[in-house]
């Protein structure tokens, strides 16, 4: 298994989510210094990014719920 920047994106939103984090807790620079010594390769995005990228999981989970509610 290589590296993909995309599951690195998909794995921070999830910790952002799971572990009811703030957006800005990845602009931390204790944070930036582990994800350089665990990947050297991934580009932190900023916490805009990650708080679209959360916005879409919430839209997308809401949209299942709502489905699954009228069944």
């Amino acid at each position: 298994m290589g590296y993909n920047y995309e599951e690195c994106r998909k794995a921070l939103e999830k910790i952002i989510i799971l572990d009811e984090l703030r957006f800005n807790f990845i602009e931390n620079k204790g944070f930036k210094s582990f994800c350089k010594v665990m990947q050297p390769r991934f580009d932190v995005p900023s916490c805009l990014t990650i708080w679209r990228d959360c916005l879409k999981i919430y839209l997308v989970e809401k949209e299942k719920l709502k489905k699954a509610l009228k069944n």
